[in-house]
């Protein structure tokens, strides 16, 4: 496992909000629990406890973050609103991320921790008890640590997603793919009209060569299917 370009960028913003994010969500998880009546004078808020619940919740954490684009899909939720201004975009992609990363990881530990027990009645309302905190503590945690952790990883990756060419559109992408007799998948604009001007020479040298006129008609007909015209791989060098 590499920490260096977009996918170590990538590693180590999702590892370290996990490492703080899991850690304050296991600590209030367990002083819930232990608060409730009857679970005063049970160990369940203990350093192995707290241990225990932050590496479940890490490891959950990680996986939704690798393959789950939570902050991307914000950004997309940002640009479909129309939202111009930085912190905006900001406030809205944070909180697209926050909700998907809460609710995943408060779910999935729920159910793994309560479905035995108390099945998935009980699994769903101990979820929903603690729940709406942990979005709201969640969501502010990652509102304010998310700008440095980013910082963090881009000192350590070298990669900065914000120096990063933005992708083509579907628009540019079409207006730079032309007919490719070699069978490539993209040529630029430049390289296309070369194309065609091959094409016409290659078309007029084989008329040559075959020392035949062609009736009008039929001359006219047949360059103009100039474009259909398919090339042997060693005619353009």
């Amino acid at each position: 496992m590499t920490f260096k370009g977009p996918g170590g960028f990538g590693r180590i913003v999702n590892g370290v909000m996990n490492i703080i994010m899991c850690a304050i969500l296991s600590f209030y998880v367990l002083w819930t629990v232990q608060n409730l009546p009857g679970n005063e004078a049970l160990p369940i808020l203990t350093p192995l406890g707290f241990f225990v619940s932050w590496i479940e919740s890490f490891c959950v954490g990680m996986f939704i973050g690798d393959f789950v684009p939570g902050l991307a899909w914000g950004q997309k939720l940002a640009a479909a609103l129309k939202i111009k201004n930085g912190i905006a975009v900001h406030f809205v992609s944070v909180f697209v991320l926050a909700f998907v990363m809460i609710t995943s990881i408060s779910f999935i530990c729920t159910w793994l921790n309560n479905v035995q027990a108390g099945g998935m009645a009980g699994t769903i309302a101990a979820w929903t008890m603690v729940y709406p905190f942990l979005l709201v503590c969640g969501y502010i945690v990652q509102l304010i640590t998310l700008k440095p952790i980013m910082k963090l990883a881009t000192a350590i990756s070298g990669f900065d997603p914000a120096a990063a060419p933005a992708p083509e559109s579907k628009t540019e992408r079409g207006s730079n793919r032309r007919f490719d007799p070699l069978g490539s998948a993209r040529f630029s604009s430049e390289t296309g009209a070369c194309l065609r001007r091959r094409k016409v020479r290659w078309v007029c040298s084989r008329i040559r060569r075959r020392d035949a006129v062609l009736p009008g008609r039929e001359a006219t007909r047949f360059l103009r299917g100039i474009r259909t015209v398919r090339f042997a791989p060693g005619i353009l060098f």
